[in-house]
């Protein structure tokens, strides 16, 4: 059986990457370090590393869901906020323009203003649908 020699200054990642990892596993490996043997890896050790590893990859993945769930919940918070502001005084101008365009203050002096206050009332509505949390939250996908 032909025994693995490793490089003393070998790194995790570099171990990871190799194509006889499940030798390393089973049968450990020597180390050299500048071509004189200076000791051997242990399975055990390894297997020890590997864990220690996977268990920080897994807190660190926790930990970054964590952060993106509580900055999307900032996020809709933010546009909930910023949709109010602008909802509340565009109704008002919808509104106090429908008086106007109804006639209930009388005719529109000139006439000429009439299709400003259409134009006022058309893209105060459009703003306002703009502004609702449907149309500028997007629907997103549970994470798995």
């Amino acid at each position: 059986m032909i025994e693995t020699v490793l490089d003393a200054n070998a790194t995790l990642d570099s171990l990871l990457a190799r194509r006889d990892l499940d030798t390393l596993i089973k049968c450990g490996a020597w180390v050299m370090d500048g071509g004189e043997l200076c000791g051997r890896l242990d399975p055990v050790e390894l297997l020890r590393l590997l864990n220690r590893r996977a268990k920080h990859a897994v807190r660190d993945r926790d930990s970054a869901r964590r952060s993106l769930a509580q900055q999307m919940q900032e996020r809709k918070t933010l546009f909930a906020n910023l949709s109010h502001e602008l909802r509340t005084p565009l109704n008002a101008i919808v509104g106090y323009s429908d008086l106007i365009r109804s006639g209930v203050f009388g005719d529109i002096q000139p006439s000429a203003y009439a299709g400003y206050v259409d134009a006022i009332h058309e893209s105060g509505n459009t703003w306002s649908r703009w502004s609702t949390p449907c149309s500028i939250w997007p629907r997103s996908t549970p994470m798995r």
